[in-house]
C-alpha cells in the first residue's frame, strides 16, 4: 500500500521522527494547522541570503497562515523540523504533482523522463544558524524512507543547480 497525503494528514505520526542533532532533540514532522505562529517566527528570521533562494510570497504571519491553511488542500506536503517540539528550524516542501512545462524541459534539456507517480519535487529551507552544519543531510536521511512509503523513487531538488537523487 502506498502512503498518500490524506493518510499523512490523518496520521502525521506515520512519517514523524524524533532524533538528536548536535545534542538537541529534533522533531521532524508534517506541518500542522497549529504551527502558524512557530512558522511565522521561522520565516521572519530567515536572512536575506536564504530568502534569495526561497520562493515565498512573504516572510510573516500571513504567509505562515496561508501555508498552514493549505495543508492537504493542494499538491504540497510540508515538513518542519523543531527543536524540543517548539522552535521551527527547517521547512521542507514537497510538490506531489509535476507541472506540464517541467516534463518537456527535463526531457529536452536533461534527457530525463519525469513520472508523477515515481517522482516528486523537493525544496528545503533551513534557518540560517543551522546551515553548513550538515543538518540538511541529517533531515534528508529522514526524508528517504517517507518517499519510499509514498511510492517515490526520485526527488527533484532545486538549489543553485538541479540535482536528481534516486531514493532506492
Amino acid at each position: 500500500m502506498v502512503l498518500t497525503s490524506d493518510d499523512i494528514d490523518k496520521n502525521p505520526e506515520l512519517i514523524s521522527t524524533t532524533d538528536y542533532f548536535e545534542g538537541m532533540l529534533i522533531n521532524f514532522r508534517p506541518l500542522l494547522l497549529t504551527d502558524e505562529k512557530k512558522l511565522a517566527h521561522f520565516l521572519e528570521n530567515l536572512g536575506s541570503q536564504t530568502r534569495k533562494f526561497s520562493t515565498r510570497n512573504g516572510y510573516d504571519l500571513n504567509e505562515a497562515r496561508d501555508l498552514c491553511f493549505a495543508i492537504n488542500r493542494y499538491d504540497k506536503l510540508r515538513l518542519v523540523a523543531l527543536i524540543n517540539h517548539e522552535t521551527i528550524i527547517a521547512l521542507f516542501e514537497f510538490s506531489l504533482s509535476i507541472v506540464e512545462n517541467e516534463y518537456k524541459r527535463f526531457s529536452e534539456k536533461y534527457g530525463i523522463i519525469l513520472n508523477e507517480v515515481t517522482d516528486m519535487r523537493f525544496g528545503p529551507c533551513i534557518s540560517d544558524q543551522y546551515q553548513n552544519r550538515h543538518f540538511g543531510c541529517c533531515l534528508f536521511e529522514k526524508v528517504k524512507p517517507m518517499c519510499k512509503l509514498m511510492g517515490k523513487e526520485r526527488l527533484i531538488l532545486w538549489v543553485v543547480f538541479l540535482l536528481i537523487i534516486n531514493v532506492l
